[in-house]
């Protein structure tokens, strides 16, 4: 059902949830070169605050200016993708955490329960398709998390999951 909405809405040339709209006009001012931040944002038209870090408007404004794709389709499409990449991440994490028994059906069981349990919460279901940063947020949180678990004291790792971490 989330893709099937998720490709639906991928298309629908308006705003599907009120979110939208903010994080739309940051990736239009982002896309126009204008700062999406401005010292007095209600001092002239248009009226539009800003309360959410870049990142997500960068990197849809970024793939929707390559490849000429309206920002709204692109916004939702990275919304979708991050959601079932954090499904996959959050099955990984219940893996590692169970590392000693990798090869017990149980766990796998349990690390695909913890994925669906994520894509069935009603948050996940509402939000998902929607040109909004909570999921990009939680995917590099998440990585930073997996990263953070998986370096064992390497350098490499922990330098990426505090990319990730900033990032999000």
């Amino acid at each position: 059902k989330l893709l099937a909405v998720g490709l639906e809405l991928i298309q629908f040339p308006y705003t599907f949830e009120y979110g939208e709209g903010g994080v739309w006009g940051t990736v239009a001012d982002l896309t126009l070169g204008r700062n999406p931040y401005p010292p007095f944002p209600f001092a002239s038209p248009p009226y539009i605050l800003t309360n959410y870090p870049p990142v997500y408007s960068a990197v849809v404004a970024a793939i929707s200016s390559l490849f000429a794709i309206p920002p709204r389709g692109v916004g939702r499409a990275l919304s979708v993708a991050c959601t079932l990449g954090n499904a996959i991440i959050i099955s990984l994490i219940v893996l590692m955490a169970n590392k000693s028994y990798h090869s017990h059906r149980t766990v796998k069981y349990a690390s695909a329960l913890a994925a669906l349990a994520f894509l069935t919460s009603a948050p996940v279901l509402k939000w998902s398709p929607c040109m909004r940063v909570d999921m990009l947020a939680l995917f590099l949180s998440l990585i930073g998390l997996w990263a953070f678990i998986k370096s064992n004291g390497r350098i490499a790792w922990l330098c990426l999951a505090d990319c990730a971490f900033v990032l999000s």
